[in-house]
């Protein structure tokens, strides 16, 4: 999908889908008010250089079309809502929200194209479109929410951006939410901002940090590794994701739908399988495991060492964090669990017995307040000791760092569809962003789940075993071969007395040939991953009728 023409009447083409950009203007709130008594709105818990450049995402679909009384009404309640959620209003500055009601983007575009051709995953690879995200959002200073309405011929889309350094996925379907019922002339409850006190204790001393860190199973990395961490939160992550803004750049992704008889199906087979109760979480997550496990040929003495870290809502978790506070209130990696502590699969142990151990113990209340100390300490320190998992290294098997873990972001319980903008629910609905974190689990407007399985190279590609291992030494080889071709240009001009323009020619040929197999190897394990993911997706049904 690419823009071209006038900046006043733009147009985006991809496949066989056209949009025609109309307007865009500035909506602010009403009556903007400070909130609860504060100008700034402070953030914590995560890395602001990195959260800041991340969106929460969402394209509702609508298979009936809407008219210019419904978009002023949709523009007029957008108006009233953000005296309520002002922060989405203001912008950010340094480590806070500025409450300064400079507005959100409101942006109206029109296709001929029926609803029924929208393309189901129409940002893959392509710049933004449906929800296009401006370019100030590289410099730190864009609308913390955009909003885009493309009308088709018999349907229109509502796409919507919600910066995610003062938004989780909460607080986008609260808002969503209330947007609806503010519309439809229905009154909402009270929006929390003030974050209680212990969202932001912290540890007293680097000893008070490595204390608790040891108590979670965590240990500091190494010296070197130190330094790599901070360089790379600090420089490349953000250089990566403010690369892909401007490209508009979505990691390509696997998507399994359940329906609800499908679901309970897994539930009933997960829990004959265990010992106790399981959720339906554990069922679904038990499943989508065992189907990586398999595409990646792993066997029983591999799977014994498995982690499992989770993206916790902290809302009714912490006490003082209400179900109606709007923010950023989760936490990722600080819940991660060393399933070789429970037992294994050669002891008897199913991986339902093993995910719901694992699950219960990281919502322990002591161990996320403790979670959410360490987190601080690191962040308000500028801390670059990065925690890792405790457990040893699992040969094939590593995810972001930790051995054997596999990121799981539960969102099914958010209701995504609970919205009604003039022309009924929508017909189905595309996640974007957040399919980054490996496996995210969502509504489908149709009822049942849908699993987003990451493709890229943040994502569970890691479980790609034996050509992961023999990947992550290409660094190491990359040096060793530099060092022969230094080494080999300096002995051939010292002792051979070639030609200084020889021996840089060597060094030139001996580095393309190294380059060339490190590629020809980069090529074998994006075919062994494509083989990974088609295997995901032919077994992903047949897995229930065994």
């Amino acid at each position: 999908m690419k823009l071209h023409g006038k900046e006043d009447l733009e147009e985006a083409v991809r496949d066989d889908v056209t949009v025609t950009a109309h307007f865009q203007e500035t909506v602010r709130a009403a009556a903007p008010a400070a909130c609860n008594g504060y100008e700034y709105v402070p953030v914590g818990l995560h890395e602001i250089d990195i959260m800041k450049l991340l969106n929460l995402d969402f394209v509702y679909i609508f298979d009936k079309p809407t008219n210019a009384a419904n978009l002023s009404k949709l523009k007029a309640s957008l108006c009233q809502l953000l005296q309520h959620y002002p922060t989405l209003a203001g912008r950010i500055k340094g480590d806070q929200i500025e409450l300064n009601n400079q507005g959100v983007t409101f942006c109206v575009q029109s296709s001929t194209n029926s609803i029924r051709e929208m393309p189901e995953d129409p940002a893959t690879g392509q710049p933004y479109c449906f929800i296009p995200v401006p370019g100030e959002q590289v410099k730190g200073n864009a609308p913390l929410l955009t909003v885009t309405v493309t009308q088709f011929v018999d349907g229109w889309t509502l796409g919507v951006v919600m910066n995610h350094l003062g938004a989780d996925a909460w607080t986008f379907c609260m808002f969503m939410r209330d947007w609806s019922r503010m519309f439809n002339g229905d009154g909402i409850d009270p929006v929390v901002y003030q974050l209680p006190e212990s969202v932001f204790q912290t540890c007293g001393s680097h000893k008070q940090a490595d204390e608790l860190a040891n108590s979670l199973g965590w240990q500091r990395s190494q010296f070197s590794q130190q330094i790599v961490s901070k360089f790379l939160m600090k420089t490349l992550v953000p250089l990566v994701l403010k690369h892909d803004i401007r490209l508009g750049k979505r990691p390509n992704r696997l998507v399994l739908s359940y329906t609800d008889a499908q679901v309970k199906q897994i539930k009933a087979k997960a829990e004959a399988n265990s010992k106790t109760w399981v959720s339906t979480n554990e069922a679904v997550m038990a499943l989508v495991w065992q189907l990586m496990l398999d595409a990646a040929g792993l066997d029983s003495n591999h799977r014994a060492g498995l982690g499992s870290s989770y993206i916790v809502n902290l809302r009714n978790k912490i006490p003082g964090i209400s179900e109606r506070l709007a923010g950023n209130v989760v936490t990722t990696t600080s819940m991660i669990v060393d399933m070789t502590k429970q037992g294994n699969f050669t002891e008897g142990s199913s991986l339902e017995d093993l995910l719901h151990s694992s699950m219960r113990a990281s919502l322990d209340p002591k161990r996320l307040q403790s979670a959410i100390q360490v987190h601080n300490f690191r962040w308000s320190n500028d801390n670059p000791w990065f925690i890792s998992h405790e457990s040893k290294e699992v040969g094939e098997i590593s995810f972001a760092g930790v051995a054997g873990c596999l990121v799981w972001n539960w969102q099914a319980a958010n209701p995504y569809y609970d919205v009604n903008f003039g022309t009924g629910k929508p017909l189905r609905g595309i996640p974007w962003n957040w399919t980054q974190q490996a496996v995210t689990v969502v509504p489908s407007a149709s009822g049942g789940l849908e699993v987003h399985i990451d493709k890229g190279s943040r994502g569970p590609v890691r479980w790609v075993a034996k050509l992961q291992q023999a990947k992550s030494h290409w660094p190491r080889i990359r040096t060793l071969m530099a060092g022969i071709a230094i080494l080999g240009a300096i002995l051939l001009h010292v002792l051979l007395e070639v030609s200084p323009t020889i021996a840089i020619l060597w060094c030139l040929v001996f580095g393309c040939l190294s380059f060339s197999a490190e590629a020809l190897f980069h090529l074998e394990v994006k075919a062994a991953q494509q083989h990974f993911f088609d295997s995901i997706f032919a077994n992903a049904h047949l897995s229930l009728n065994n």
